[in-house]
């Protein structure tokens, strides 16, 4: 720093002159002590700043990978919610089917209960024929005897 001074040799001009160059010289000696001073802080900030920063930064980080692992998550519902949705169409159709499968057996069934009951009655109309016609023969029989 600035340690030299001026001698005063005296009340004169020259002397005054002395004085004012010392008087500047302290204040130059003042102002470069408050900015060494002041250069001081402003690296402490600056580091402070900068570890801030770099916690921020890593904070983002971390955040991110969490949105990351959020994101594979939603995902991974998004394709289990359509697997699932896939299922359940597959479900309402093998129930569809089988509703109509269903429908079907009943119709065959009624048809058959129809054919039945036609046979029935045919049955029991021949029956009738042939006791008819047992007694015709019996008759014929008497005739031709």
């Amino acid at each position: 720093m600035i340690f030299l001074r001026v001698h005063v040799p005296g009340d004169d001009e020259v002397g005054q002159l002395a004085v004012a160059f010392n008087t500047f010289v302290e204040k130059i000696h003042a102002t470069l002590g408050k900015v060494v001073a002041t250069s001081h802080q402003v690296r402490t900030e600056a580091t402070q700043l900068t570890t801030l920063t770099n916690s921020i930064l890593h904070a983002s980080q971390v955040q991110q990978g969490q949105y990351d692992q959020v994101a594979a998550a939603v995902q991974e519902l998004s394709a289990t919610s359509q697997t699932v949705s896939g299922h359940a169409s597959d479900a309402a159709n093998v129930t569809t089917d089988i509703s109509t499968q269903s429908h079907q057996v009943q119709v065959t069934l009624d048809e058959s209960v129809s054919a039945i009951g036609q046979l029935a009655n045919e049955i029991d109309q021949s029956s009738g024929l042939i006791q008819e016609l047992e007694k015709n023969v019996g008759g014929i029989a008497l005739f031709w005897k």
